[in-house]
C-alpha cells in the first residue's frame, strides 16, 4: 500500500512542476532558515554549559550607586575572591585577571627571536582547570600534555592552548614543556603544560594561561585594591545546600571589614548564575568577550518561524487553488471504492515526498552556509556544524510542515462528494478556501511588512550610529599603541611623524573621545566641602595639551590646558558640560572650583562642549580632562591628510616604519577611528543583517507564491480574459482586474501589522539613549515597499495574460 502511495504522490508531483518546483524552493528556504536560526541559537544558549557544576557556579558582579544611580558592572575588584575563599572555607572560589593584550616572544631554531601580539592572555588561580572543568566538552579531559596538579605552582609558568602550540612550535609534545618565553618582551615564563581549545561558546576566553599570582607580584596596587573595580572577575561554586541569595546577603554583610564606609555604602555584590552570564546584558560581558539577549535569540527564532511559515502558506494556497483541478480524480477514487482515510493518507503522502525533498536541499544549503557563517562572524570564533541534534530537529520541522502545509488541503481534497466533483462544470468556491488563501495573504505579507519595517528601522538607527555628530572630529583619524611612554621617546616620536606631508596632527592619551569600558579609567568626585558619601563617578582622560585640537573639541569657558600643567602634574581639571551640571553649576561659574577626587584635588581649568564619550546606546556621562604624565598615554591618535589621499598607504606605511624602529620590540597595531566605533555596535550590526536576511528570504519566499498562484489564477481565467479583450478591455483594464484583490489583500496586511511593527520597534529602541523617531513616513516607506514588489510580481504576469491573443484562448469554444 505504502509503495501505492508513493507511486501515485511521485506522478501527480510530476504533473504540476511548477507549482512544485515553487513549493520545494519556498519549504526549503524556510526549513534552511529554520536550521540555520537553530544552530545559532543553540550554540548561544549553550554558553557556558561545559562544565560539571555548571548549575552551582556564580559569577560575582557588582553594583555601584552614585548619586542615586545604579551602575551593574561584570568585573569586581581583585582582591575580592582570595577573601572569599579565606573567609567562607565552604564555598569554593576562583578568579581572574584579563583576558588583556600582552607580547609573547621566543627563541626558534635558528636563534631568532619571534614576536606575536596575544589578544586573550588571561591570568588564573592554580584550580581554574579543575573549577571550570569543561567535562562536557571533553570527555577524556582538557590537558594534551603537563601535570595538571603543578602546572600552576610556579609564578613563572604559562599553560598554552593546542593552537598556540602549534603556532609557537609548530607541533604538540612533552618536549616543549620547559621552552621559555618571554611575557612584554621582559618577563621569562616557562612553558608547563598544553590544553586543547576551549570551545567557541565560552565567556572565558583564553589562548595562554599565567598563574594568577604572577599577576598580583607585578600589579601589586591594583591586586590590592578594593575600591578599584579593572578586568578582575570571581567565580563562586555554592554547595548544593547553600542558597545563592543567602550566600549574596552573607557577603553584602560580609564586605564591611575589608570596604571603606564610603564604598560599603556605594558596593553591593550580587551572584550571577554562570548561564546567565552570556544572556543578560544588564551587567554586560566578561571582558573581550559579548553578550546576546534571549529577547535578541527569540526575535531570531520567530523570524525564522515566520520564514517557515510564509513558505508553508505558499503550499496550502497553491494545494486549494488546485482543488477543481483534481476534483474529477477524487471522485473517480471515491467511486472505485477509495476511503477519505486513504485520499488523505496519498496527499499527505505527496506533501511528505515534496517537503522531503525541500529537507533534502535545505541540508545542502545549510552546509554550504555554514562555512560562509563561521568565518564571517566577528563577534567572536563560531563554529557552528550540523550535529546529531541538527537532524533530528530537521527531521522533526519537516514532520511539521507535513501537518501544517499537507492536512488542510488533504482535509479538503478528500472531503468531496463525488457526484459534485464529477460535474462537468465543477464549482470549486464551496471547496477552494477562497477566504481561507485571502486571509493566509494577509497573514503572509503582515508578516513580510513586520520583517521590511523592522529592516528599515534598524538600518536608520545604524546610520544614526554611524552618522550622528559625536562631538569631535574623527574623519580621517587613525589611532596606534604606545609601548613605551617615557616623554623623550614619545616626543622624538611625535616629531619624526610630524614631518611627514600626510599627516596634519598627533596626540597622546589614555584613548579618543569615545573610549571603551575596559580601556578607560574612572573616578569619583565631590566638592571638598561635601561629606564623603556625596560622591559622584566620572570618566576620566589623561591628555596631552594638542587633545583639544586634535579632535577639535570646543572650550566654552575658561583656558585649555598649557605647558604649565607639564611641569606640575595634575594641577587643573578640564571638565564637559555634563560634569559641570551634575554640580549644579554654570560653566562660567565652574572656572576655578575645586574638585575631590581619587588622585587628589585640583580646579576646574576650563569647560568643553559635550562629546560622545560613550556609544550611543548610552548619554553623555561626567568627564574630566587632565595631563597626568606620560605613564598614562596608551595609544596615539594621528590625523591624516585628507588632501594626500592617494598617498595613503605610504603614510601608513611611514608611520609603522617610524614606530617599529622607535620601538623594536613591540608590535604595530593600528586602526582607524571609524573601524573602532564600529565595534561598539556589533550586536546591533547582526540584528540589522539578520533582518536584511530574514527580510529578503520572506519577500522572495512571498513573491515565489504570489507567482505561482497568479500563474494558476490567468489559466483558468484564461477564456474569461479572451471575452472581455473581445467586448473591448484594455490591457489596463485586464491589469487592473487580475491585481486588485491582490494589492487589497496587501494593503489590509500592512495595516494589520503597522500597530505591532510600531510596538516592538518602540520597545527595542528604548533600550538606547539616543535613537530615530518612529515617524510615519517610516511606515510609509516599508508600506510602499511591501505593496511594490507583490505589486510587480502580479503585474507580471496580468501582464502576460492581457497582452495574450484573445483568438488563442477562444479557440476551443
Amino acid at each position: 500500500m505504502l509503495q501505492t502511495y508513493l507511486k501515485l504522490a511521485v506522478r501527480n508531483l510530476a504533473k504540476n512542476k511548477l507549482q512544485n518546483g515553487i513549493n520545494i524552493l519556498g519549504l526549503s528556504i524556510g526549513i534552511t532558515g529554520a536550521l540555520l536560526t537553530f544552530l545559532v541559537v543553540r550554540h548561544q544558549l549553550n554558553f557556558d554549559s561545559q562544565h560539571s557544576n555548571a548549575d552551582q557556579i556564580y559569577k560575582v558582579v557588582q553594583e555601584t550607586i552614585w548619586d542615586g544611580d545604579v551602575e551593574h558592572w561584570s568585573t569586581t575588584c581583585y582582591p575580592l575572591a582570595a577573601a572569599l575563599r579565606s573567609d567562607f572555607p565552604g564555598v569554593r572560589t576562583t578568579q581572574t585577571a584579563g583576558p588583556f593584550d600582552r607580547i609573547i616572544s621566543y627563541e626558534n631554531k635558528l636563534g631568532e627571536v619571534v614576536r606575536f601580539e596575544e589578544s586573550h592572555i588571561l591570568f588564573v588561580d592554580a584550580n581554574f582547570l579543575d573549577f571550570f572543568d569543561f567535562q562536557h566538552h571533553f570527555e577524556d579531559g582538557i590537558w594534551l600534555a603537563g601535570n595538571p596538579e603543578k602546572a600552576f605552582d610556579n609564578p613563572s609558568s604559562i599553560v598554552l592552548t593546542e593552537k598556540r602550540a602549534k603556532r609557537y612550535f609548530g607541533k604538540i609534545d612533552d618536549n616543549i614543556l620547559g621552552k621559555t618565553m618571554l611575557l612584554n618582551n621582559k618577563d621569562e615564563l616557562i612553558v608547563t603544560g598544553i590544553i586543547k581549545n576551549p570551545p567557541e561558546n565560552t565567556s572565558l576566553l583564553f589562548d595562554l594561561l599565567v598563574p594568577y599570582e604572577f599577576f598580583r607580584i607585578n600589579n601589586p596596587y591594583p591586586s590590592g585594591n578594593w575600591s578599584g573595580n579593572y578586568m578582575g572577575s570571581a567565580f563562586a561554586l555554592l554547595p548544593a545546600d547553600k542558597s545563592p541569595d543567602i550566600f549574596t546577603n552573607e557577603i553584602n554583610d560580609w564586605k564591611k571589614k575589608y570596604l571603606t564606609p564610603e564604598d560599603q555604602k556605594r558596593i553591593k555584590y550580587q551572584l550571577q548564575p554562570l548561564a546567565d552570564v552570556h544572556l543578560n546584558p544588564i551587567y554586560d560581558a566578561t571582558p573581550k568577550s559579548y553578550t546576546m539577549s534571549k529577547t535578541t535569540l527569540g526575535g531570531l527564532a520567530i523570524m525564522a518561524a515566520f520564514l517557515l511559515l510564509i513558505g508553508c502558506i505558499n503550499f496550502i494556497n497553491l494545494a486549494t487553488a488546485r482543488v477543481s483541478s483534481r476534483a474529477k480524480e477524487v471522485g473517480v477514487s471515491k467511486v472505485l471504492g477509495g476511503s477519505r482515510r486513504q485520499l488523505q493518507v496519498q496527499y499527505l503522502s505527496e506533501t511528505g515526498l515534496l517537503t522531503l525533498l525541500a529537507l533534502f536541499f535545505s541540508f545542502l544549503m545549510v552546509e554550504l552556509i555554514i562555512k560562509q557563517l563561521n568565518g564571517s562572524l566577528s563577534l567572536v570564533d563560531i563554529n557552528l556544524k550540523m550535529t546529531s541534534s541538527a537532524w533530528l530537529f530537521g527531521f522533526l520541522i519537516t514532520g511539521i510542515v507535513i501537518l501544517l502545509a499537507g492536512w488542510y488541503p488533504a482535509f479538503i481534497l478528500s472531503n468531496l462528494a463525488p457526484i459534485q466533483s464529477l460535474k462537468e462544470k465543477f464549482n470549486s468556491s464551496a471547496f477552494s478556501g477562497l477566504r481561507l488563501r485571502k486571509g493566509l495573504i494577509v497573514l503572509q505579507f503582515g508578516i513580510v511588512y513586520l520583517l521590511i519595517v523592522g529592516t528599515v528601522a534598524v538600518s536608520k538607527q545604524m546610520h544614526l550610529f554611524m552618522q550622528k555628530d559625536m562631538g569631535f572630529d574623527k574623519e580621517a583619524v587613525v589611532t596606534i599603541n604606545i609601548p613605551k611612554r617615557d616623554s623623550s621617546t614619545i616626543e622624538t616620536f611625535r616629531n619624526r611623524l610630524l614631518q611627514h606631508p600626510g599627516i596634519e596632527k598627533m596626540s597622546y592619551a589614555t584613548g579618543i573621545p569615545m573610549t571603551s569600558d575596559y580601556f578607560s579609567y574612572g573616578t569619583d568626585f565631590r566638592f571638598p566641602h561635601e561629606p564623603a558619601e556625596a560622591i559622584r563617578f566620572a570618566e576620566m582622560k589623561v591628555v596631552d595639551l594638542e587633545y583639544m585640537d586634535m579632535y577639535d573639541l570646543k572650550l566654552i569657558a575658561g583656558t585649555w590646558l598649557t605647558e604649565a600643567n607639564k611641569q606640575n602634574r595634575f594641577n587643573e581639571f578640564i571638565a564637559n558640560e555634563t560634569f559641570i551640571k551634575t554640580l549644579g553649576l554654570t560653566p562660567e561659574e565652574a572656572i576655578g572650583q575645586e574638585i575631590v577626587i581619587n588622585e587628589g584635588m585640583a580646579p576646574i581649568k576650563g569647560v568643553i562642549e559635550d562629546f560622545h564619550n560613550n556609544p550611543f546606546q548610552q548619554e553623555v556621562s561626567p568627564c574630566l580632562l587632565f595631563y597626568y604624565g606620560t605613564g598614562f598615554f596608551g595609544e596615539a591618535g594621528i590625523k591624516l591628510n585628507t588632501a594626500d589621499h592617494a598617498n595613503l598607504a605610504g603614510t601608513l606605511a611611514f608611520i609603522e616604519k617610524t614606530w617599529q624602529s622607535t620601538f623594536p620590540k613591540a608590535i604595530f597595531k593600528y586602526q582607524f577611528i571609524d573601524e573602532s566605533i564600529g565595534n561598539y555596535y556589533l550586536i546591533e550590526s547582526f540584528i540589522y543583517s539578520t533582518f536584511k536576511v530574514f527580510s529578503f528570504l520572506s519577500v522572495l519566499i512571498g513573491c515565489i507564491g504570489l507567482f505561482g498562484l497568479m500563474a494558476f489564477i490567468t489559466e483558468t481565467r484564461t477564456k474569461e480574459i479572451g471575452v472581455r479583450k473581445v467586448l473591448g478591455a484594455s490591457v489596463a483594464n485586464i491589469i487592473g482586474l487580475l491585481t486588485k484583490d491582490f494589492v487589497v489583500l496587501v494593503f489590509m496586511a500592512i495595516l494589520f501589522s503597522a500597530p505591532i511593527a510600531f510596538y516592538f520597534l518602540r520597545g527595542w529602541l528604548n533600550e538606547f539613549s539616543y535613537r530615530i523617531d518612529l515617524s510615519v513616513g517610516l511606515f510609509l516607506m516599508a508600506g510602499f515597499l511591501a505593496i511594490l514588489i507583490p505589486a510587480i510580481t502580479v503585474g507580471f504576469q496580468s501582464l502576460k495574460a492581457a497582452l495574450a491573443n484573445p483568438v488563442d484562448s477562444l479557440r476551443n469554444e
